[in-house]
């Protein structure tokens, strides 16, 4: 009853990377009527997509039928759920007369999930159409006519990139962020997306991401905050998923090495004396003979001042001397190591409110008779116009003979020494300071007293001397008018 009448592809469509459509016509008896099924669908479905399937029916003849009523019509995808049906009343009264319907189908089922991205799977397009007749004599035809069309379903392939961001160093214990790329660098949607983070880490909140669709050449990110108690060198890992439209799940890997370091602890103090800063403290644990830097913070910033070395129970300190006015900022900085990240201690302040002073003297000799007197001269730094107070000590304690009066930084004395011969007399200066400076005391010089012994002993040997050259002196000139005395013989 049923004959396959002429099956062939129209092509023209491929030029144009359109789906390749074929045409596929049946006749179908009705009684004494003849129809003509004609079927345009395309040969390969790609999931995720949409396409028409138009389906026409004509009478070709009517022969003693009065006419012809189509009362059913169905596509399907055989094994999926994917189909369309309508029940109608299209009555065909002439050999003029044809029904033109075109179905739409979304090619998306989850049967497709099996299928592997860039590969496809063979299917059926199944047509049922279901027709009525009546001729003269009121005589009723029913006919019930199905067809399965070969078709394939192809599962568009995906390309993943992932990409992981993230520091090559970090402190353990210490937050530090991660970010995920996710990029399609396919020509295919990604209907659904998502991955998951893993590896000698903690993160905060859940460790997996949902990215959902991704178009064709975009990327989508995730971010996490981590933390590590694994001191070193760890490997953080990415396994990202996508779903074609055919929910097909293809996966992707990535990861990122981050060395993961410990952290010192510095513990930094300071104590002025005087004008003297001692900047102390200790490093925990201890980095033996390595070097710290300290740092003091000016108008143009943090200025390295000094690199000090640290010893095997994690001490160290440096001395400052002659501080200027005003407030001053240390810190200790560790530059960190193979092992250790660079850290800093906290910031220390030290307000100045008086510069210390240094007084140097000089003596014009180092040795005078009993009564003597002695020039001073000296100078202070920095320098100031003030009174300095000169004390001596001859055995007796500190006395004041005097003072002087300093100009810009520089001062004389003179002044007369009565000790006992043999004894040593020591001298130095000294001033109180003043608001803005501090007092200090000066170098002590020795000046040491002559014995009387000494000097008479000297007077002798003059005197001794003298008479020797007087005897020289006789003697050479007798001995001279001798020698005359025998020429003249």
């Amino acid at each position: 009853m049923v004959l396959l009448v002429v099956a062939f592809a129209l092509q023209s469509n491929l030029l144009y990377a359109e789906p390749y459509v074929i045409e596929r016509q049946f006749s179908i008896d009705v009684g004494t009527a003849v129809v003509k099924l004609e079927v345009f669908y395309p040969q390969v479905f790609t999931a995720g997509n949409s396409y028409n399937i138009t389906v026409s029916i004509q009478a070709q003849s009517l022969g003693e039928e009065k006419y012809i009523e189509i009362r059913y019509l169905s596509v399907e995808l055989e094994g999926t759920s994917i189909g369309f049906s309508r029940a109608m009343i299209e009555k065909l009264a002439s050999t003029s007369d044809s029904l033109e319907l075109i179905v739409p189908l979304k090619i998306v089922d989850p049967t497709f999930s099996k299928i592997k991205g860039g590969e496809k799977a063979s299917f059926n397009l199944k047509i049922l159409v279901k027709i009525y007749s009546e001729n003269d004599e009121d005589r009723e035809s029913k006919v019930e006519y199905s067809v399965e069309l070969p078709v394939y379903v192809y599962s568009p392939p995906l390309y993943l990139d992932v990409d992981v961001l993230g520091p090559s160093e970090a402190v353990e214990n210490e937050n530090f962020t991660v970010t995920v790329i996710v990029r399609n660098l396919g020509n295919y949607s990604i209907i659904n997306s998502g991955l998951a983070l893993y590896g000698p880490i903690d993160v905060y909140g859940s460790d997996k991401a949902v990215l959902g669709v991704i178009s064709p050449k975009e990327e989508k990110k995730a971010t996490f905050t981590v933390t590590s108690s694994k001191k070193d060198k760890i490997i953080i890992s990415v396994d990202a998923w996508a779903l074609n439209a055919a929910e097909y799940n293809s996966t992707a890997r990535g990861s990122i090495t981050v060395n993961v370091k410990g952290k010192l602890k510095i513990e930094f103090y300071a104590n002025e004396s005087n004008g003297r800063l001692k900047l102390y403290g200790w490093v925990s644990p201890s980095r033996p003979y390595a070097s710290l830097t300290i740092q003091e913070k000016r108008e143009a910033g943090w200025t390295s001042i000094a690199s000090v070395s640290i010893d095997t129970t994690g001490y160290f300190e440096y001395i400052i001397k002659n501080l200027k006015l005003g407030e001053h900022v240390y810190r200790a900085v560790w530059a960190g190591d193979e092992k250790y990240a660079p850290v800093q201690s906290r910031s220390i302040s030290v307000y100045v409110d008086k510069v210390p002073s240094t007084i140097m003297i000089s003596a014009s000799t180092t040795s005078i008779s009993n009564g003597g007197r002695v020039e001073l001269k000296g100078s202070i730094n920095p320098p100031i116009s003030a009174t300095v107070h000169i004390f001596v000590d001859c055995g007796d304690g500190w006395t004041s003979p005097g003072y002087a009066e300093a100009s810009n930084g520089t001062f004389s004395a003179s002044i007369t020494i009565n000790a006992p011969p043999g004894s040593t007399c020591k001298i130095k200066a000294a001033w109180l300071g003043n608001a803005n400076t501090l007092g200090s005391e000066s170098n002590i010089v020795e000046i040491k007293i002559e014995k009387a012994g000494i000097l008479w002993a000297n007077v002798a040997a003059w005197v001794v001397g003298g008479v020797a050259v007087l005897v020289i002196g006789w003697l050479v000139v007798r001995y001279v008018r001798s020698k005359c005395v025998q020429v003249r013989g």
